[in-house]
């Protein structure tokens, strides 16, 4: 691992580039990510598996990266929480780190319309309700 990171910090040091940046003595903590979007079927049958996907940004370097979800269900209404780690004490890669389309499956059965509702870490919530057919 050490080698790699080396390797990393002079490749960058012979492009001539600030592609690293330190986050300092800072521990792996969790976070609440935004979610700009989410893409969902408009309908689903009452036995389908229903696929979620999940756009938005996580952080602003690598070492800002997707967790887990965390989803509760109350008959046919789903809240959903998008976490995030942030790795510390390490150097980090400079990029944006985009939650690109992780998927979450909400399994079958399904009665009536299914409500599902993302928590974002400002309070709001983005909302999608998928018609079931039958």
């Amino acid at each position: 691992m050490r080698t790699a990171v080396l390797a990393g910090l002079a490749a960058c040091a012979v492009a001539g580039s600030g592609c690293f940046s330190s986050t300092g003595p800072d521990v792996s903590r969790k976070f609440l990510i935004h979610v700009e979007e989410m893409v969902a079927p408009a309908e689903a049958d009452p036995g389908e598996t229903i696929a979620l996907g999940f756009y938005g940004t996580i952080g602003t370097d690598l070492c800002h990266e997707f967790d887990r979800f965390v989803v509760t269900r109350s008959g046919s209404r789903y809240t959903v929480q998008v976490w995030g780690r942030h790795t510390g004490d390490t150097v980090c890669a400079t990029a944006v780190a985009e939650l690109n389309g992780v998927a979450y499956r909400l399994p079958p059965p399904h009665t009536g319309d299914v409500h599902v509702s993302v928590v974002r870490p400002d309070g709001t919530t983005l909302e999608k309700t998928i018609r079931i057919r039958g």
